[in-house]
């Protein structure tokens, strides 16, 4: 089970990118608290993907700081944040589809003894009832929404107590979406594990997530509740268009 998740997770007056001197993030500020589950929301290319990339240490920081429970984390790589419990999970999953659901899993305990990766192991299948009773089929065998828990799944496994999970129902049918959601509101109910989520799919996040940011070309535009935001027309309008 995951450890306790972070308290905090802050971006403050942040600008980032991928080269230097060209910024895809322009001073934005946000929080993330624990137990919460965060929507970002806003157009193709407004910056959603780069502040969660942001956080684990994927891009380069231009400018402002990101801070975990209060202690700067700026410029940690990924395995930096990863050990202090933050992943990443793509909307491509990288999954390793040739080998077992397993085997999937056995990848992030490969210095463990093998009493205890089975332990582990066993304990994640608890959790995730869904990839459990597939666990010896190939990972390519898997629907696209078992693979996303799969992701999910070597994400806790590995120590992660804070998620940031980008497009998690990119391709999916509205009933693997769904199966997606309960996952991770189960998650955050019974394990506290803080989920920042950027997401198109406004009725669906809207139904697990309680509060937003919204970015647009690199700056924040918007953030509140999201209790009502998906039937707010006018103020969808002036994110989107």
């Amino acid at each position: 089970m995951a450890a306790a998740a972070p308290k905090t997770i802050s971006l403050e007056q942040l600008s980032a990118g991928y080269v230097d001197d060209f910024k895809v993030l322009n001073a934005i500020s946000m929080t993330f608290r624990t137990k919460s589950i965060t929507l970002l929301v806003g157009p193709n290319g407004s910056g959603k993907s780069t502040a969660l990339k942001s956080i684990v240490g994927m891009c380069k920081i231009l400018d402002g700081k990101i801070t975990l429970d209060g202690s700067d984390v700026t410029h940690k790589s990924v395995r930096e944040m990863f050990l202090r419990g933050v992943a990443y999970v793509p909307a491509d999953n990288r999954i390793f589809p040739d080998i077992s659901v397993r085997g999937n899993l056995e990848v992030v305990l490969t210095t463990s003894s093998k009493s205890e990766r089975s332990r582990r192991i066993e304990n994640i299948f608890s959790l995730f009832p869904a990839v459990a009773s597939k666990q010896t089929n190939l990972a390519s065998s898997l629907s696209g929404g078992e693979q996303q828990i799969l992701s999910i799944a070597r994400a806790v496994l590995g120590g992660a107590s804070a998620l940031l999970l980008d497009e998690p129902t990119s391709g999916l049918s509205p009933r693997i979406a769904n199966e997606i959601s309960e996952e991770i509101i189960r998650l955050n109910d019974t394990a506290g594990v803080l989920f920042v989520i950027a997401e198109h799919n406004l009725a669906w996040a809207t139904e697990i997530c309680t509060g937003f940011y919204a970015l647009r070309d690199g700056g924040l535009v918007d953030s509140g509740s999201t209790s009502g935001f998906a039937t707010d027309i006018e103020r969808i309008r002036r994110i989107f268009l």
